[in-house]
């Protein structure tokens, strides 16, 4: 639950749902040879019938949170704007880094970016973002939109988090490439990918 502005708003964790839809997708994904160790087939198959009755009997029912365990996908950048960054101090004396807007602006910005995207080589990148669009639409525009660092923010330093602004960044990629000013986007972008390879090796840490 969060209050902004004098108005409560409630985010549905669907927490069975999550992890029936993580399983299926973690053993696609096949991370590493072994995977099957972790989630074996009869899991699977289990975690797939019930996931197909669930969405059979609750036709309407969605995740309300998309989540990355090591890192922030970049298309995710292009929902949000650089002011809408908000970097604050924790109780435990650490910082946690997150933007809030609303699910207008944030289906707004998703559909300027897909044509001047389509018109790239990142076409593959256009239609992820289409999916990040049809995903907003299922809540009311009025609803908030969050992207929260969490967990990653321990992985981060004080002067990574400060000098992060990944959104700020997109959105100037975005805008220098609908004004064909084809090199500026590309800097822009690679930054943005080169400090998102950088924590994500944090994955394959021992």
């Amino acid at each position: 639950m969060k209050l902004v502005d004098g108005s409560y708003y409630v985010c549905p964790w669907h927490v069975r749902l999550r992890v029936l839809a993580g399983m299926l997708s973690f053993r696609e994904a096949s991370p590493f040879e072994g995977s099957e160790a972790f989630v074996p087939d009869d899991e699977l198959r289990r975690a797939s019938k019930e996931l197909a009755k669930m969405r059979r009997r609750h036709p309407g029912v969605i995740s309300f949170m998309h989540q990355s365990s090591w890192h922030v996908p970049v298309r995710w950048f292009t929902l949000f704007d650089g002011e809408e960054r908000v970097l604050r101090e924790r109780r435990d004396g650490r910082y946690r880094l997150s933007y809030l807007t609303t699910t207008r602006k944030a289906m707004r910005r998703a559909d300027r970016a897909v044509p001047a995207l389509r018109k790239t080589d990142l076409g593959p990148v256009a239609d992820l973002i289409v999916e990040l669009y049809e995903w907003l639409s299922n809540f009311d525009t009025r609803s908030l939109l969050e992207l929260d660092y969490n967990g990653l923010c321990d992985l981060l330093t004080w002067d990574e988090m400060d000098d992060d602004h990944s959104a700020r960044d997109v959105q100037d990629a975005l805008s220098a490439l609908s004004s064909e000013e084809f090199p500026r986007s590309a800097d822009l972008y690679q930054s943005v990918i080169t400090r998102w390879a950088e924590v994500r090796n944090h994955e394959s840490m021992n």
